[in-house]
């Protein structure tokens, strides 16, 4: 590979190419509704880019085959009798994606191994029957006699190519004249041109995958003002450094530069969490590629609508939500949307609708996936949890728990296994990315109409508004998102339950009041408190927390400290094992304070199925209707 500058201009080339991939993914799905001849236009310069940047490192396979897919958009683009391209069909559109998929997988192979090249004969024949029949199908519109079938065309054996730049500005590069033989392929087909997305379940990230995902973009006028706050708070240390060799620290002229000093802190966190703050546009296009995938593959015609695609959401969010997103189309796709058949004899149209919608709450992003398929059926689960032992016969559970059960491991309705769903694996891994993200999973349901997922998700992972609450001596971090208002137990009626517990009316719910101390292992103290009051005879705070639809716990704590902005760090590998815990913080005071994960805590309190606990939680009670 040379030297390490080599190196990098090698991977940074790596990251153009991939960039412009996604790019050729993007318009080859516009193709189907979009005006296609601009489109082929752009495709053509975006694979005439990607070429130039290969011949220039000397990647001659890999250029050859984009050549072929340059040969492909001609062909396209050649008029027919009637002066106008023909129509792009949805079989070539297949070839192009598969192109495309290859092509980024070939990318994903370079980033390990600098002179990794695949077979391309199979993708090769691809695109050069495609081309025949692109060229046998004008030939029998102009010609009334039969056309013959003709042998896959071969390019020319040479072509002077002009230089070439890759398409984003940011680099440059300039690939010299070149030749590019391009063989033709003699090895017949065994592959399907499009596989589904997650053919054979979840797949691990390789090590290059991350890598790649490691790299962000930052424009230059971000770090110009970062630039500038970092000047502001260098001036600002250098009067504080100089007020303590005056030994004149606690005088009123360092007021100023401290306060200063914190308001630039602030902003400067601020601008630096946008530099991690994308669009949700690539999680967009990844499950457009995959419902089309899938809508092709069992022949149902799906209208697939997106909205809030400008919606800021962390990176790290993005990265780790993307697989459990793909889940829940393809379970939509497989499970909840039926056959045209099927739809026709319910009177629905025969084109399905799937909406996929982000929005931002306060401190939270939700994403929805909303389909008018079937639904699910509460006595279908139920009965189908019994069967499987994960609920106990005569178990009475509301329709909202029922609906939860899905998220057990193991769980399915399904008899038999596809390609796409039936194993009982997924959403379990699902409600646990969720849950490790710090948000919480709704599900909606109406059986014959459709299917909505909520994911309820922290807007950053990095800073966040936090609650500092105190339990006997000990500080704690609550994030401020995942508390839905705060009471004064004191202002209540706290009932006796029959089983020991304690509860309140909360606007007509009846809501379980849970101590924070049962749950992280705090001793509680000998003498009994009476309700409303903590250990020392003061009012009694408690956090409210949503569960799921209509399911809240009121969590005490001794007292609530302040509310302030908190640098979330990463747990241990021991203390990650630890489910109530989310992260940690350092305080004003340079003592540690664990983040609390109040979705988990409140999660453990209430006895959702039979005699199962959450691993991590206390003993758990069963609440009825009233208190």
């Amino acid at each position: 590979m040379g030297n390490a500058n080599e190196s990098k201009i090698f991977f940074l080339l790596l990251d153009e190419i991939d960039d412009t991939l996604v790019d050729i993914e993007t318009r080859c799905l516009k193709l189907e509704t979009s005006d296609q001849a601009s489109e082929l236009q752009v495709l053509f310069r975006a694979a005439h880019n990607i070429k130039g940047a290969a011949q220039l490192y000397g990647l001659s396979d890999l250029a050859s085959l984009v050549h072929n897919f340059e040969d492909l958009l001609t062909a396209l683009q050649v008029p027919n009798a009637s002066g106008k391209p023909d129509t792009v069909t949805v079989e070539t559109i297949d070839v192009m994606l598969s192109t495309q998929s290859f092509l980024r997988g070939w990318v994903t192979g370079l980033r390990e191994n600098g002179k990794f090249s695949p077979n391309v004969l199979t993708v090769r024949e691809q695109i050069n029957d495609q081309i025949t029949q692109i060229k046998n199908s004008r030939r029998a519109a102009s010609d009334p006699a039969p056309a013959r079938a003709t042998p896959a065309p071969s390019p020319a054996a040479s072509k002077t190519e002009p230089p070439t730049k890759m398409a984003n500005e940011s680099v440059a590069i300039e690939a010299p004249p070149t030749t590019i033989p391009t063989p033709t392929a003699s090895v017949p087909s065994e592959a399907p041109l499009v596989e589904p997305t997650g053919k054979s379940g979840k797949k691990k990230k390789s090590k290059s995958e991350r890598k790649a995902n490691e790299t962000i973009r930052v424009p230059t006028l971000k770090i110009d003002e970062i630039i500038q706050f970092i000047g502001e708070l260098s001036i600002n240390q250098g009067i504080l450094n100089h007020n303590l060799k005056q030994g004149t620290l606690s005088e009123a002229t360092c007021r100023n530069p401290v306060e200063l000093n914190q308001k630039a802190l602030k902003e400067l966190y601020d601008l630096i969490l946008t530099l991690r703050m994308q669009s949700a546009d690539p999680l967009f296009q990844r499950v457009e590629r995959t419902v089309r995938d899938l809508a092709r593959s069992q022949k149902k015609p799906i209208h697939l609508e997106f909205s809030g695609a400008d919606t800021p959401l962390d990176k790290i969010v993005i990265e780790m939500i993307t697989d459990p997103m793909m889940h829940l189309v393809r379970n939509a796709v497989d499970h909840g949307i039926e056959d045209e058949a099927t739809r026709r004899n319910s009177g629905k149209s025969l084109t399905a609708s799937l909406s996929i919608q982000t929005r931002q709450e306060g401190g939270q992003v939700i994403i929805s996936v909303s389909d008018d398929g079937r639904g699910l059926d509460p006595n279908t689960i139920l009965q189908k949890a019994v069967k499987l032992g994960l609920v106990p016969p005569g178990k009475r559970l509301a329709q909202a728990e029922i609906l939860n059960l899905i998220c057990l491991p193991g769980f399915t309705t399904r008899d038999t296994v596809t390609q796409i769903s039936g194993r009982g694996v997924g959403m379990d891994v699902v409600q646990k990315v969720i849950d490790s993200l710090g948000g919480h999973l709704e599900i909606t349901s109406e059986k014959g109409k459709g299917t909505t997922f909520h994911i309820n998700l922290p807007a950053n992972l990095e800073i966040i508004e936090g609650l500092t609450v105190k339990v006997t001596n000990q500080l704690y971090i609550v994030p401020r998102q995942e508390v839905t208002e705060i009471i004064d137990l004191s202002e209540y009626d706290v009932r006796r339950m029959g089983d020991g517990g304690r509860a309140i009316h909360l606007r007509g719910a009846v809501v379980p009041v849970e101590e924070l101390s049962d749950y992280i292992g705090i001793e509680a103290p000998e003498a009994p408190t009476p309700p409303g009051l903590n250990s020392r005879g003061r009012k009694q705070i408690a956090l409210v927390t949503r569960l799921e639809k209509n399911n809240k716990v009121a969590i005490c704590i001794d007292e609530l400290v302040d509310q302030r902005q908190i640098v979330v760090r990463p747990l241990s590998d021991q203390l990650s094992k630890v489910p109530c815990f989310s992260g940690v913080t350092i305080l004003g005071n340079g003592e540690p304070a664990m983040i609390l994960n109040m979705t988990v805590i409140g999660a453990s309190y209430l006895k959702w199925i039979g005699n199962q606990s959450v691993e991590g939680g206390p003993s758990q009670r069963n609440y009825g209707e009233t208190a």
